[in-house]
């Protein structure tokens, strides 16, 4: 029977970024193998799961879907460097927090500045 170590190795062998669909029946419940609850860009799926990091920190990442699970290997586990998992995995992610955080704190500046009187500007 296919394991979960099964996919973690045959990802480690592929190029990073492959995605491994495989049927819900093929391979045991990976909650009773230490996959806990996760977050990941939102593509359909149900829920996400992380086993914990390898030795090499990279994790293996499913995503639950009604009929199977998609599985890809994290190139840095969130759990090591969230912010090294976000520039290598999720690099949209990192660029919209970095934006929304930049116009934010225009936004306050600007509000700031015409907050002030006239006579401090």
């Amino acid at each position: 029977m296919l394991t979960w170590g099964d996919v973690h190795d045959e990802l480690a062998r592929r190029p990073p970024r492959t995605v491994l669909p495989l049927a819900r029946g093929a391979l045991p419940d990976p909650r009773a193998l230490g996959a806990r609850e996760s977050i990941g860009l939102p593509r359909g799926q149900r829920g996400d799961l992380r086993f914990p990091p390898d030795a090499a920190c990279r994790g293996l990442h499913l995503q639950a879907f009604p009929d199977r699970w998609e599985a890809h290997l994290d190139q840095v586990h969130p759990e090591c460097d969230l912010l090294g998992h976000l520039r290598r995995d999720a690099p949209t992610v990192l660029v919209a927090l970095v934006t929304g955080a930049t116009l934010a704190f225009i936004a306050a500046a600007t509000r700031y500045r015409f907050a002030r009187p006239a006579w401090t500007r």
